[in-house]
């Protein structure tokens, strides 16, 4: 089944939009699944902690990442979804303010999309 990934890097408006978004798309997609890449322990901890509360209806996965290389870990995440159904791309909606969306509009098989009416900062 097709997955709907939506890279957290903090708990704040953007990501709030992103995943509303994502869990709209999601009813006809697949899977909503949240990606945090955390660059130091205390940090993954944190919005482990939170994400319960804050977000109970998606799944939340944390993958490492070393400070120099941030996007790595998530791209890597990406192709292993990509090679479990060729067949269809990945879906990955980014908020506003998402700083790895960057790298992932130059990847493959990647579609990538930001909510409508969708600004930094809220």
């Amino acid at each position: 089944m097709p997955h709907v990934i939506v890279p957290i890097a903090a708990l704040d408006g953007s990501a709030r939009q992103a995943l509303a978004h994502a869990q709209a798309v999601g009813q006809r997609r697949g899977a909503v699944v949240a990606v945090h890449v955390a660059t130091d322990g205390s940090s993954a901890q944190r919005l482990r902690q939170d994400w319960r509360s804050w977000c109970p209806d998606a799944e939340l996965v944390i993958l490492e990442a070393p400070r120099e290389r941030p996007s790595a870990p998530l791209l890597a995440y990406l192709d292993l979804l990509r090679s479990t159904d060729a067949t269809e791309p990945v879906m990955v909606v980014v908020g506003p303010d998402e700083p790895l969306s960057h790298a992932l509009r130059r990847h493959p098989g990647v579609v990538l999309e930001t909510p409508p009416h969708a600004s930094p900062g809220t």
